[in-house]
């Protein structure tokens, strides 16, 4: 053979790499047991909010028929008594007579948000209780506006006022009415201040003594 003769390389063809498709069959199934476990779990727990579905108007009526110690049958719900966060109202009586009033009252300005309590009224226009319904704040604050607030509110005539002022801590009432916030937990005295004011407010109206 010449030196010069040139020599054939053989062509290697290449593989052809085979193409993984996106979706496999197990992938398929992977994603049909993951939506099936999902739908069941909130099927579950949809069944598990239904039964365990507490109704507030209910729960409310209930404490209001206790407190003022008559039937159930006696409380109903006063839809026209409702107004800026008043979320609802009820009233008790004997027969023809009315023995008082729960205002549902939400109070704004509160440190974490809202505050919701429970403004007791008796027939006579006298806040006579105030129990909490529902409240976030930080521990300890609203325990600490409670325990020192709580009974300035309560006892207030409420036809004898022209409503609640909230003052600083600092400041000397000058009339009826005015309630000094809790140094510490001025937001917290805010919005439970709030929702007593917006009870007495929403009583005064409809009963025209605003």
């Amino acid at each position: 053979m010449s030196d010069h003769q040139l020599v054939k390389t053989p062509i290697v063809k290449k593989a052809k790499v085979k193409k993984t498709p996106f979706f496999t069959k197990d992938l398929v199934k992977c994603v049909v047991v993951l939506a099936s476990i999902a739908l069941v779990a909130s099927l579950l727990l949809g069944v598990m909010n239904w039964l365990t579905y507490v109704d507030p108007d209910e729960t409310i009526m209930k404490e209001v028929a206790g407190y003022f110690g008559t039937d159930l049958s006696a409380v109903s719900k006063d839809e026209s008594m409702a107004g800026e966060n008043v979320n609802a109202c009820f009233v008790a009586k004997d027969g023809d007579t009315v023995l008082g009033y729960c205002f549902y009252a939400v109070g704004t300005g509160a440190k974490d948000g809202t505050m919701e309590l429970l403004v007791y009224i008796n027939g006579d226009g006298v806040i006579t209780e105030i129990t909490c319904y529902s409240q976030g704040e930080t521990a300890g604050y609203f325990d600490k506006v409670e325990k020192a607030n709580k009974s300035k509110y309560i006892g207030i005539d409420v036809d004898d006022v022209d409503g609640l002022t909230l003052i600083g801590s600092k400041d000397t009432p000058s009339g009826a009415g005015q309630i000094n916030a809790i140094s510490g937990a001025t937001y917290t005295s805010k919005g439970y201040h709030n929702a007593v004011a917006a009870a007495v407010n929403a009583y005064k109206q409809n009963k025209g003594v605003a």
